[in-house]
């Protein structure tokens, strides 16, 4: 017997559901402008696609969507610049079910370490436990323009 993880995650209008019939993702919608949502919506798509790629055999046009649906939602969070996104942020990169690793770990570093000096707070206390925390924090303390 299988047993089918399912999560569902429905932001104002925006929804990811994830289960044996398969996953999908849909745009984040401009309305959404809350860190709490928009991290909601980047959680649910990170998911959803590492659902998907783990299903796949090959290539995967959805999990390649949802990917892009959570880079876009996570760029829309980094423009907000307030403490709140920053927290996010933080919090986003800092979750271990979303598995970072790679490319998409150095993708999602980046992404956080353009709020600069107002996401250090929320990542110093975990730059000794977490390689992602720290390695984000040293690329705002050289001032670089990217992490990549």
């Amino acid at each position: 017997m299988k047993v089918a993880l399912v999560a569902s995650v429905l932001v104002g209008t925006f929804t990811v559901a994830a289960g044996n019939a398969g996953t999908s993702c849909s745009e984040v919608p401009a309305s959404i402008k809350e860190p709490i949502q928009l991290g909601a919506a980047i959680s649910a798509s990170r998911l959803a696609s590492l659902r998907l790629w783990s299903a796949a055999d090959g290539a995967s046009p959805a999990a390649d969507h949802c990917e892009e649906v959570m880079w876009h939602a996570f760029g829309r969070l980094v423009e907000l610049r307030t403490d709140a996104a920053s927290k996010q942020a933080a919090a986003l990169l800092l979750d271990p079910a979303l598995s970072w690793n790679a490319g998409d770990a150095v993708t999602a570093a980046d992404q956080v370490a353009r709020l600069g000096v107002l996401v250090k707070p929320y990542l110093e206390p975990h730059a000794k436990t977490s390689r992602l925390a720290a390695f984000t924090l040293k690329c705002i303390a050289e001032g670089r323009k990217t992490c990549m």
